[in-house]
């Protein structure tokens, strides 16, 4: 048998896939066959959001907290592809803006003009800065990062 989420080839008698944790056929039929036919169903208690029933078979609750997991690692890295991409695209949108600033046709005399102008060349130096950081700082988060995925997949 293989499995219908991950496609791994099973034993006939597997209850849940080893690859991906999900449940196979065989999960319900185990289910069925313990019940008798002629009395009514009574279900337990659903359990509280985070907590397992004491009729949830280990099988489930492994395959249930497997899954789980895997859509937290997924949230996780897309929030980080998500937050290094915004990142990269305001990065290149300043760069953009600071190559196409206008220059002067003449030096400012006034002096409120010239401490304006001073002003705004001394945020253009800490605006370099900064993006000279990001860069860095994406740069290191991609190389600490991609080693952990990979090593976690």
């Amino acid at each position: 048998m293989f499995c219908s989420k991950c496609g791994k080839e099973l034993n006939d008698e597997a209850v849940i896939c080893t690859g991906c944790g999900c449940p196979t056929k065989n999960y319900n039929a185990g289910a069925l066959k313990n019940t008798p036919v002629s009395s009514p169903s009574i279900s337990a208690p659903a359990a509280a959001p985070g907590f397992y029933s004491s009729a949830d078979s280990l099988a489930a609750q492994v395959a249930t907290y497997s899954q789980e997991v895997n859509s937290i690692w997924v949230l996780s890295l897309l929030s980080l592809i998500l937050c290094l991409g915004i990142g990269f695209i305001f990065g290149i949108i300043s760069i953009v803006k600071s190559k196409n600033l206008p220059s002067l046709t003449s030096e400012p005399t006034d002096q409120r003009l010239i401490m304006e102008y001073e002003t705004a060349r001394h945020k253009l130096k800490t605006a370099n800065k900064m993006l000279l950081a990001g860069i860095v700082i994406c740069v290191l988060v991609a190389m600490i990062a991609a080693p952990i995925i990979a090593l976690s997949m």
